[in-house]
């Protein structure tokens, strides 16, 4: 019976977190949309376990306890499996990627070609550097409202607290979920905000909208310093 029940639990558990943790495309899932689901999917592996069991030998909270330690274990499987597919999705999206930003395996003896997006980005990032580098103080910490913060360590400066990852228009932000300007530019003592020339070729989607969202902030606590073609880079006053 209590094969049973685990087999039973673990195929509700899978069609539930399924249907709660992937019934949404790459571009709309958020980290407390997922959290939500997998919270529902517990409860469902909980009562599921619960009431497989026999209720002429255990009470109520007995056969809640029982159901919940099961279905704790099971999340907890689902979650690193969960884990490990974003990994695989990863790699699998880098390679999904290269074709449509024109990368091509070089033959022998020839150039590599990194056209497009790729090339600019570097052109970009190491035109940032040589604006940071005119303006750059031993104890400074650097963010970037652009796609992601890479000067911290290019620069061997430590980074901000509450500093972001990397940004992504829904998907790793929106317009209604976003770290609170205190948080993200508190600790910052140099913002770089990256800007497309109407002739770049670099897609402004990405990260579309991230400056509207701590402009204010940014206006009321920083000063524009220094500018180039591709950035701006604020002091804290």
């Amino acid at each position: 019976m209590a094969s049973f029940r685990l087999v039973f639990a673990l195929y509700v558990g899978f069609l539930v977190a399924s249907a709660y943790g992937y019934g949404y495309t790459q571009y709309e899932i958020t980290y407390e949309g997922l959290y939500n689901r997998y919270a529902v999917a517990l409860l469902c592996l909980i009562f599921v376990e619960a009431l497989g069991t026999d209720k002429a030998e255990t009470s109520v909270r007995t056969q809640f306890l029982e159901g919940a330690s099961t279905g704790v274990a099971l999340v907890v499987a689902f979650l690193k499996a969960n884990f490990f597919a974003v990994g695989m999705f990863g790699i699998g999206a880098g390679v999904l990627l290269m074709p449509q930003h024109r990368v091509r395996w070089c033959g022998l003896g020839t150039a590599a070609v990194i056209s497009s997006f790729l090339m600019l980005w570097y052109l970009n990032f190491d035109e940032g550097l040589t604006l940071l580098r005119r303006h750059l103080r031993p104890t400074d910490r650097i963010t970037a409202l652009d796609f992601s913060n890479p000067f911290s360590f290019a620069l061997q400066q430590p980074p901000p607290r509450g500093d972001a990852l990397w940004w992504h228009l829904n998907v790793t932000f929106n317009r209604q979920f976003h770290p609170s300007p205190q948080r993200l530019l508190g600790d910052a003592t140099l913002v770089m905000v990256g800007q497309r020339p109407p002739a770049s070729e670099l897609p402004p989607s990405i990260c579309e909208g991230v400056f509207d969202l701590y402009s204010s902030f940014l206006g009321e606590h920083f000063t524009q310093v220094d500018e180039s073609p591709h950035w701006r880079l604020y002091r804290k006053r």
